[in-house]
């Protein structure tokens, strides 16, 4: 009997670990790549923002200098 009940309480322990540290990953990495991903989005934006102003700029400037020639 005390064998049995060893037996179960490793088996039942084993299960519930593995299942809290699959909860506990899926959790970790949801926040991990939200993390990441707000972090990679903002430095893109950023230099989507810098290309359009440079963009926008020399368009700008090749009218004026169409215009005085």
């Amino acid at each position: 009997m005390k064998q049995t009940n060893k037996q179960t309480n490793k088996q039942t322990n084993k299960q519930t670990n593995k299942q809290t540290n699959k909860q506990t990953n899926k959790q970790t990495n949801k926040q991990t790549n939200k993390q990441t991903n707000k972090q990679t989005n903002k430095q893109t934006n950023k230099q989507n923002n810098i290309h359009n102003y440079l963009y926008f700029f020399n368009i700008y400037r090749n009218n004026n200098q169409n215009r005085a020639n």
